[in-house]
């Protein structure tokens, strides 16, 4: 049986095959604040604060992953949807595996910033597992994000049980900026280009694949 830096080494080599992600675009600098929604108007944001990075699982797990990604990435949401589930269940709940999550707005978007600073709000104001389940909710409203923004990051936040003034103010104003972009600069540092982009043990992956992912992570 192959070992876990085999397998890894062999889906490196298979990047010709791989599923591309979403790659850069122009950068998102400086956004234009946005009038929060009626029912925030007199809402107090959540506290502006450095935050770490979020994670799961036992910190003292044998195995750490690492996952970046754009909140406007259908990649990202196919992730996110398709493969996240799958890993949490089987290796984070278990303990067998340290998950982190780092923003890495390409961006697609300026969604790509609003939602980052949204889901940090949430960060801010909640537990990693409400951070964590504000993400999978409000990749399932990705499609609004154009026309409904901040009505969607409402309704995802409410979707998961805290306050949606928070992070719709967040949204808005791109109060995490300063957070968003130093996570993107420490991607951008040790080569990070296209997202969803995983990590595992600091070896990159050549896709974000559920089969990918497992063999990296069972060295079959």
């Amino acid at each position: 049986m192959p070992s876990r830096r085999a397998a890894l080494r062999l889906s490196i080599m298979t990047a010709g095959a791989a599923l591309a992600g979403c790659l850069g675009g122009s950068d998102e600098a400086g956004l234009t604040r946005l009038d929060p929604p009626a029912a925030c108007a007199d809402a107090a944001a959540a506290p502006d604060v450095a935050l770490p990075t979020p994670q799961l699982g036992d910190p003292d797990a044998p195995v750490v992953m690492d996952v970046y990604e754009d909140f406007a990435c259908g990649h990202c949401r196919t992730y996110t949807e398709e493969v996240f589930p799958s890993i949490q269940r089987r290796h984070i709940d278990p303990g067998r595996l340290r998950y982190r999550y780092h923003d890495y707005p390409i961006p697609v978007s300026e969604w790509s910033y609003r939602i980052a600073s949204a889901a940090r709000a949430v960060q801010a104001m909640a537990d990693e597992r409400r951070f964590f389940a504000f993400v999978s909710a409000v990749f399932r409203e990705q499609s609004r994000f154009r026309e409904q923004g901040l009505e969607a990051v409402e309704d995802a936040a409410t979707a998961v049980g805290v306050d949606p003034c928070p992070p719709a103010i967040a949204a808005a104003t791109d109060q995490y900026r300063a957070v968003v972009d130093a996570s993107r600069a420490d991607a951008a540092a040790i080569g990070v280009d296209r997202t969803p982009m995983i990590f595992i043990d600091g070896t990159p992956l050549a896709d974000y694949r559920l089969s990918t992912v497992e063999a990296a992570l069972t060295g079959t």
